[in-house]
């Protein structure tokens, strides 16, 4: 899994946990490539309207501990891959499928799903592409993307410099496998590996300067991909609505207006809610352990103070 026999450790002893293993039940039927904060829960909500059942979103990713390991160890196989071929990690355009990334691969997380959007799965997006080449595929975008930038800046930074979000990791084996999703998808997706993580002005300056090109390349290289395959898709925002998604799936319009979600503090809600419970979870851990520290403790001075 790692070229580091310490990660490996931790990987396979220390924090054990099963990788998602289903098998296919249903064709995959649209690929929505585009990067978080571009609509994705949105459009998910609509895919399902429509008829696709069911429609994978970032939240599954990281709600579901087989779910959380299965992606950051593809995530990890593909960095030791790209180490290995001395070459430079990229999220959309590798120079080739090997077969750690065929169909069957995703399959085992993915299996269950007509469509997906979001991160994870728009960080592989090239190999899906190749893995799934009868799928309708969709390229979302925000409008704006200094927006888009200033969102991501808003609501992913600061849960990823988070010293709790770090320490929790430490203490309960999904909330690890989630940190290593986000260390390894998250911060490399949205260009925020190797890069100052702090508040002030340069660090955040930086942060976006890169990110915007992150962006922008991301959407380059999912196109190059598609020219080569001569395959057509939906360039698409959320403002767009029913209309242009509708036609290019060949549904009708439904009535009502578009899906919304997920704005900033709905996610940052949403985001409280999933943690609380680990977070529980992990207090009683910690209670109980510095409870037979103190014991330990108390135990060795009264023996102590016997002899």
């Amino acid at each position: 899994m790692s070229h580091n026999p310490v990660l490996n450790t931790l990987y396979n002893f220390i924090y054990p946990q099963p990788s998602a293993n289903r098998t296919r039940d249903r064709p995959m039927r649209v690929l929505a490539l585009g990067f978080s904060r571009t609509g994705t829960e949105s459009l998910s909500k609509a895919l399902s309207q429509l008829g696709y059942d069911t429609v994978y979103h970032g939240f599954q990713a990281v709600a579901s501990a087989p779910d959380a390991a299965a992606w950051a160890r593809l995530a990890i196989a593909r960095e030791a891959a790209n180490t290995t071929a001395n070459t430079t990690p990229s999220t959309s355009t590798p120079n080739s499928t090997p077969p750690l990334f065929a169909a069957a691969t995703f399959d085992r997380v993915l299996g269950h799903c007509a469509a997906v959007t979001d991160a994870p799965c728009c960080f592989f997006g090239a190999e899906l592409l190749v893995a799934y080449p009868a799928a309708l595929v969709i390229l979302n975008r925000r409008q704006d993307i200094d927006a888009w930038n200033r969102s991501i800046e808003t609501n992913f930074v600061p849960l990823l410099t988070s010293w709790w979000y770090w320490a929790r990791s430490w203490f309960h084996v999904k909330a690890f496998w989630v940190r290593q999703c986000h260390q390894h998808i998250t911060r490399p997706c949205y260009a925020m590996e190797g890069v100052r993580v702090g508040m002030g002005k340069r660090a955040v300056q930086e942060r976006m300067e890169r990110r915007r090109k992150r962006y922008e390349e991301h959407y380059a290289g999912l196109e190059r991909v598609l020219a080569e395959q001569e395959r057509k898709y939906l360039d698409w925002t959320v403002e767009e609505g029913w209309e242009p998604l509708c036609a290019f799936l060949g549904k009708e319009v439904p009535q009502g207006p578009f899906p919304s979600g997920n704005d900033g503090e709905s996610l940052m809600a949403r985001r409280k809610r999933m943690q609380r419970a680990t977070d529980e979870k992990i207090i009683r851990k910690l209670m109980i352990f510095g409870a037979v520290i103190v014991g330990a403790v108390a135990v060795l001075v009264r023996y102590c103070f016997r002899r």
